[in-house]
């Protein structure tokens, strides 16, 4: 199997000697893992050429569209967390076109409880008309029900 899409860059694992699994969300295609020998930043925009002769962990070649500038140490902290929820809750192969597309425009920290309850609502979650109108509550909400879906204690 083969495909080629836009995709944003969720995780890097170091393997071996200059090799890495990354975990990218494209655009068409939806979560994919793969092997590369290029190194990069999580949250690096790139065009990819994903290929396996399986469906399990494929092979990533890529070109770069965009790096992360991390100038705000906030935003950083911001991306890192929403690296690590959208890799945990996001099964593979599945797109998510909304998700994508709010992220490759997120740009603030203030959008964060709104991004994240664009995540629930994208993998099931019913929160129309739910949501609480004070920011701080929103965000509290948000993140408790990240909290239960995943497992996550106190």
């Amino acid at each position: 199997m083969r495909f080629q899409d836009c995709g944003i860059v969720l995780r890097i694992i170091p393997f071996e000697e200059e090799k890495y699994i990354i975990t990218v969300l494209t655009k068409q295609n939806g979560v994919y893992q793969g092997m590369t020998d290029q190194s990069l930043q999580v949250w690096t925009h790139i065009n990819g050429h994903w290929s396996s002769r399986t469906q399990t962990l494929g092979y990533w070649t890529w070109e770069e569209i965009s790096c992360p500038q991390h100038g705000e140490y906030q935003m950083l902290l911001t991306l890192q967390t929403l690296s690590g929820l959208l890799c945990h809750v996001l099964p593979l192969r599945h797109p998510y076109p909304a998700i994508y597309e709010t992220l490759s425009l997120y740009k603030d920290t203030a959008q964060f409880a709104d991004l994240l309850f664009l995540i629930l609502e994208e993998i099931g979650y019913g929160m129309a008309g739910a949501l609480p109108s004070d920011p701080k509550a929103k965000e509290k909400l948000a993140l408790d029900l990240f909290k239960r879906h995943c497992g996550w204690r106190k």
